[in-house]
This record gives structure tokens, C-alpha cells and sequence, in this order.
């Protein structure tokens, strides 16, 4: 059961972050064209502003989904319901703060914010898109950590796909027929905050929760265990684009947003695969399944680094070409960084190769237990960007992050061999050490393509149909030859029962 939910999970993730693509990709050109590059940017503008209310979430909402873990495996109803009425008064109690934060928005950002669109105007902007906010955490957070703890994943992405794809559809109409900006988010918000009321329905009718029980104040005391890498992960998110701001213009802001955009495709790529295994891993944590547990993390985690370096070695040769359709017309900023864009991509290997690590340290509740070394990793990340970002702008940000992602995934490393899985480190760097001369081998077959002759969306889409062949036969191949029993342990534990189920219903 578990194997398949996994697998249910996984295609369902990768669906969504499809639908996200197409979300980040279409919306945006048709407000754009329809209503201005200043429309455009206030609305993404003050949906910035409005995310930093996730600073107050803390990271808490990782620790509840594993608090979960044991209950459901137990089928510890009453256990479930405290866990459920505690972080759902938490998640509440945000959105209380929230409404304050909102009101102090409303008088400061008009008076902040750089444009000609009238105040009337960005007040209402502000109010309609903040309802999304506010739905989140007064109905969508709570019901969200108990259904992907219960291994259903699947449930949440296929909501929030009917909603993506609807949102399209009605902003497409809206705009075609010339409808109020007001309208359009209106209707977007609206279609949005369904979200969180479908997995409210669904969590009333599928689980039993008691919301008379009394209340058990200790039984989330550790809350505030997950506000280190809550922290660490906002400030990698957040610190280039500041610093930028403020030490280099909005230039290279504009220049770190078009790199910025490639990464995020990747980095959703990566925390779909992760994330369709995070319940599987915290349910066998909970049953006490160790040697399963080992078995199968070892392999996932084999499995995981062949699709990072896979992923990042196909992006290395086609992140310049792209930049360059992609800003063909643009002449007011160099984009072609080649330099940036391979510390850049480096730094963020090491990130979405840390992915592996954190799944199964999420799964197993082990936040007080790495979180001093989560601000360690933030830290370093500020400090080091805030010494080199005057002299070398995008250069130095990027050498700051990926530093702080080496230290992390270094730290995670020798975490694992010590705790919870007991990870092999000398195992472990040697799979880095193939998978890096699997890359050389890569670089050199690939050295005949002369990259600088793409032209067209074509030729792009030809050049990386071939470097994505070249490089998974090769990692594949290198793998095969020299990790030859995780390779074994990949296909009797995620591959073969996958065929065995669809050669059946073949039959």
C-alpha cells in the first residue's frame, strides 16, 4: 500500500508542478498584455509582500505533519484529533496576526511603492489577493499536514491541479474579453481559495476528528523545532534578491529572475520525487521498520542523486542557450552570464541533493536535533553574500549560497551516518565521486555539440532531446558499472513492482 500511494504521489506531483509551469508561464503574459507591465508587477509585487507572513508560520507546519506520522500508523483517533484542534487554533492564530499585518500593508505599501497606479486601485489589489492568504490559514494548512501525513499527497495535488487548470481558463476568458484587473483576480482568488475548502470537506468526511476533546497544550510543545529550517530555507530563497536590491539595482534583480525562474522549474522537479516518499519514510520510522526503513532509503536516495546530477548536468549546457531566446530582444542588460549560471546551478545541486537528506530528517521528527546547524548554513549564506555582493553583484551572491548549500549538505551527510539511517559517508561520497566522472564522461561526449548554433525554440528543443539521452544512458551506464547493487536495490524495491502491476492489467 505504501509502494503504491508512493507512486500515486509521484505522478501526481510531477502533474502538478506541469500545471505550475504553465501557470507561471501563461498568467503572467496575459496580464501583460492585457493590462500592462505595471499591473504585472504590482500584483507579484504585493503577493511578495504578502508571503512573508509565512515567517510566522515557522516551519511549525512540518513539525505537525510528523507528530501524525505514529497516530495514523497506530490509528490513534484521539491522539489525532488533539494534534488536529492544537495546530489548528496555531494555524488561526496566524491569521489573526495576518489580518494586522494586512491593515498596516494597506496604509504603508501605497505610500512605498514606486508607481502611478492609483491608490484606490493597489488598496483593492492588496485586499483581493490577500484572500488566498487567509483561507490558507483558517482552513487549508490544518487539513494539509494531516492528509500528506496519511500518505495522500495524490489528494491534495489533485485539487490544487482542477483548481490551477480552472484559474487558467477563467483568467484566459476574463482577459479576452477585456474584463477589470479587479474582476480577474477577483475570479482567480476566488477559484484559488477553493483549495482549502475542498481539503477541508474532505479531511470532515474521511477522518475522525472529535473537536470536543479537550484541549492537550503539550502535545505540540515542540512547535517551534522547525523554525531553523523554516528560517534557512527562507532566507535561500529571499537573501539574493534583497542584497541585489539593494547593493547592485534592479538590473541584476532582472537578470537573477530569468536564472531564478529555470531554477525553480528544477527545484519543483526535485521536491515532487521527494515529497511523494516523505509519508512512506515517516510511516516506517513510526512502525519501527529500521532495516526496511535503511533498505529503501539507501536506494531512494541512489535513485535521487542520479536525477539531480542528471538534471543539472542537462541544464549545465542548456541554461545559456535558453537565456539567450529568451532574452533575444532585450538589449538594455548582458543576461549571458556562463560563469553565474554554473555557480548558480552548482549551489543549487547541492540544494536539491540535500532534498534527499531532509525528506527522511522531516520524516523522522529531527528538527531540534539539526537546528542549530540550520542557522549555521543561514548565516554563512548572509555574511558571505553581504562581503562580495559590492564587488562582484551576481558572482558573489552566488558564491555566498553555494558555499552555505555545500556546508549543509556536508552536515546532513555525516547526520544520517550517525542517526536514523546510519548512512555509510564513505559510501556515500564515493556515489558523488562516480556520478562527477559520469558528468566528465558527459561533458566530453557532448563537447562536438557547439550549443552556440541554437537559434529557435527548434533547435533548443533538439539540442536538449539529445543531451538529456546522452546524459541519462551515461549515468546510467556508470551507475550500472560501479554502484551495480544499489542499482539492483532501485529496481526490485521502485521499478519492479511498478512493471509487475502494469504487465498484469495488460493481461
Amino acid at each position: 500500500m505504501r509502494k503504491k500511494k508512493a507512486l500515486y504521489n509521484l505522478i501526481s506531483s510531477f502533474l502538478m508542478q506541469l500545471i505550475l509551469v504553465l501557470v507561471n508561464f501563461i498568467i503572467p503574459k496575459l496580464i501583460i498584455k492585457n493590462y500592462g507591465s505595471s499591473i504585472n508587477g504590482l500584483i507579484n509585487s504585493i503577493t511578495q509582500f504578502l508571503s512573508y507572513i509565512s515567517l510566522l508560520e515557522s516551519g511549525v507546519a512540518s513539525v505537525i505533519q510528523a507528530k501524525y506520522y505514529k497516530t495514523l500508523a497506530e490509528n490513534d483517533t484521539q491522539t489525532q484529533s488533539q494534534i488536529y484542534k492544537e495546530s489548528s487554533r496555531f494555524f488561526k492564530c496566524i491569521g489573526y496576526i495576518a489580518i494586522f499585518y494586512l491593515i498596516a500593508l494597506v496604509f504603508i505599501y501605497p505610500a512605498i511603492a514606486k508607481t502611478d497606479i492609483p491608490k484606490q486601485t493597489i488598496i483593492l489589489l492588496i485586499l483581493i489577493i490577500s484572500a488566498t492568504t487567509f483561507s490558507q490559514y483558517f482552513f487549508g494548512l490544518v487539513n494539509q499536514c494531516l492528509i500528506q501525513a496519511d500518505q495522500k499527497v495524490y489528494v491534495v495535488n489533485s485539487i490544487k491541479i482542477v483548481a490551477n487548470i480552472l484559474n487558467i481558463l477563467f483568467v484566459a476568458i476574463l482577459t479576452y474579453v477585456h474584463a477589470s484587473i479587479f474582476y480577474v483576480k477577483g475570479i482567480s482568488v476566488f477559484v484559488l481559495s477553493l483549495i482549502p475548502a475542498m481539503m477541508f470537506l474532505y479531511t470532515q468526511k474521511n477522518y475522525k476528528i472529535d473537536k470536543k476533546i479537550p484541549r492537550n497544550k503539550a502535545i505540540l510543545k515542540d512547535k517551534w523545532n522547525g523554525l531553523g529550517l523554516h528560517i534557512a530555507g527562507f532566507i535561500h530563497l529571499n537573501t539574493d534578491i534583497v542584497l541585489l536590491t539593494i547593493f547592485s539595482g534592479v538590473l541584476e534583480v532582472s537578470v537573477y529572475s530569468v536564472y531564478a525562474m529555470i531554477i525553480a522549474a528544477l527545484r519543483s522537479v526535485q521536491s515532487a520525487f521527494t515529497n511523494s516518499v516523505l509519508a512512506a519514510f515517516g510511516n516506517m520510522i513510526a512502525k519501527k521498520e529500521t532495516e526496511r526503513l535503511r533498505k529503501n532509503y539507501i536506494a531512494f536516495d541512489h535513485l535521487h542523486m542520479m536525477l539531480i546530477f542528471c538534471m543539472f548536468t542537462v541544464a549545465y549546457f542548456m541554461i545559456i542557450p535558453f537565456v539567450r531566446l529568451y532574452t533575444k530582444d532585450v538589449t538594455d542588460v548582458n543576461y549571458i552570464r556562463p560563469l553565474y549560471a554554473s555557480i548558480l546551478l552548482l549551489g543549487e545541486a547541492f540544494y536539491c541533493q540535500r532534498g534527499s537528506y531532509a525528506c527522511i530528517i522531516s520524516a523522522a521528527g529531527h528538527f531540534k536535533q539539526t537546528m542549530r546547524n540550520c542557522y549555521v548554513e543561514a548565516i554563512i549564506n548572509i555574511v558571505i553574500s553581504l562581503i562580495l555582493v559590492n564587488k562582484y553583484g551576481l558572482i558573489g551572491v552566488g558564491i555566498g549560497t553555494l558555499i552555505a548549500m555545500i556546508y549543509r549538505a556536508v552536515d546532513y551527510i555525516f547526520y544520517l551516518s550517525k542517526h536514523i539511517v546510519f548512512l555509510n559517508i564513505g559510501y556515500t561520497f564515493y556515489k558523488i565521486f562516480i556520478n562527477v566522472l559520469a558528468f566528465v564522461a558527459i561533458y566530453f561526449s557532448l563537447n562536438r555539440l557547439n550549443y552556440n548554433d541554437i537559434s529557435s525554440i527548434k533547435d533548443w528543443i533538439i539540442f536538449a532531446v539529445i543531451t538529456t539521452l546522452v546524459s541519462g544512458i551515461e549515468f546510467f551506464i556508470f551507475n550500472f558499472v560501479f554502484c551495480n547493487k544499489q542499482m539492483k536495490d532501485i529496481y526490485s524495491i521502485f521499478l519492479k513492482p511498478f512493471l509487475t502491476k502494469v504487465l498484469n492489467k495488460t493481461k
